[in-house]
């Protein structure tokens, strides 16, 4: 793993990483799991 151990790499990378970008990508994923058009309403006695 060279002169750094796992955790210094580990850390380098966390370091590295973009927070505004990453939420944006975990944003877009659940966005294209999510079919609202396909949640069932819910049936109660409201209607």
């Amino acid at each position: 793993m060279g002169p750094d151990g796992p955790k210094a790499v580990v850390n380098r990378i966390l370091a590295s990483l973009d927070e505004t970008s990453i939420l944006s990508r975990i944003k877009d994923e659940l966005r294209s799991k999510l079919d609202w058009r396909t949640v069932p309403k819910k049936s109660g006695a409201s209607q």
